[in-house]
């Protein structure tokens, strides 16, 4: 079952205090305008919780707005391949960046020339659907029969370095909100690593310092690595 963006960031808020070895008593999880948790250390301060993300999740090109479109992509494309009677075979999709053509006109062209090349080799089969369909990166066809067949994402992601306008951009963006009902505020940035529209590539060295005149303390916590940067 998917999380709620409350049990989201309740899951992220726990990971982060055994991380940091802090056992707060949560006093509330709120609700704009107040910080998404409450705590009680001798005063009360306010945390807020948002996840870095590469590109931000309004752009045509971020993670969000992409997967959704591979996905419907993918599903038409085998929708429109049994239709014209194709058997059960298992297709692997990757896709490049959707961006101008329409998912229709994408999805009829992965289903003829998956109809149309069956035969082909796997190896030649990328290096010609790459040349017959721009969004295509990798395709793979297992031949053998199955039931019930599937035609699954199998997409590559570049790991990059992690861009510190990008995380500078994200901080003023919540130091423009109007937090209330604390003595304190601070910024908890997370990144999921099973998220590749979040993961990136944490330098060696640490992370640089970036003044904030809305919160006391912020910090950056990479899940899965467990690391955690004072910003």
């Amino acid at each position: 079952m998917k999380k709620t963006k409350e049990e989201k960031e309740k899951y992220y808020f726990d990971k982060f205090c055994m991380a940091q070895g802090f056992s707060w008593e949560v006093v509330e999880q709120c609700k704009p305008p107040k910080p998404d948790f409450i705590v009680d250390d001798c005063r009360k301060i306010g945390i807020e919780i948002t996840n870095y993300s590469i590109v931000d999740g309004g752009e045509a090109s971020s993670e969000m707005k992409q997967s959704p479109q591979r996905q419907r992509i993918a599903n038409l494309a085998h929708k429109m391949f049994l239709e014209d009677g194709g058997g059960q075979i298992n297709v692997a999709l990757g896709f490049n960046l959707i961006i101008e053509r329409s998912k229709e006109e994408i999805a009829r062209d992965i289903f003829h020339f998956v109809r149309d090349n069956q035969s082909l080799t796997n190896d030649r089969l990328t290096f010609y659907a790459r040349m017959a369909i721009p969004e295509i990166a990798f395709l793979y066809i297992s031949s053998a029969e199955h039931s019930p067949a599937e035609w699954r994402l199998a997409q590559v992601h570049d790991v990059t370095t992690i861009n510190i306008e990008r995380l500078t951009e994200i901080i003023k963006g919540k130091e423009g909100k109007n937090y209330t009902g604390c003595d304190a505020y601070w910024l908890l940035i997370v990144m999921d690593m099973m998220d590749p529209g979040q993961e990136q590539e944490i330098p060696r060295s640490e992370l640089p310092k970036i003044p904030s005149q809305k919160f006391e303390k912020i910090f950056f916590y990479k899940t899965g690595y467990e690391q955690v940067f004072t910003l």
